[in-house]
């Protein structure tokens, strides 16, 4: 599932981020600075498509995520995003 998930981010990739950004929106509507973590492949892809530092999101590599996983954090709360096989 991983890897399918990874292939349509691929196809689609400012979907991905519109989606993490809207999870961050909804969550944390007034914070200030919100931190993702993502797999390694979906970092290397966002950051090539629409470079980390253009989002309003701080956004880091984790290597306990797969293709498709995402974590939010800002002021100790937090929303993880994980799939199961």
């Amino acid at each position: 599932s991983s890897e399918f998930i990874g292939s349509k981010i691929e196809e689609m990739p400012e979907q991905f981020v519109s989606h993490i950004q809207k999870c961050a929106e909804e969550i944390f509507f007034e914070a200030r600075e919100i931190k993702v973590q993502m797999n390694h492949s979906d970092f290397e892809l966002i950051n090539s498509i629409l470079g980390v530092n253009d989002l309003n999101l701080k956004i880091t590599e984790s290597p306990d995520l797969r293709r498709g996983e995402f974590e939010l954090s800002s002021n100790g709360s937090g929303l993880k995003q994980k799939f199961s096989d």
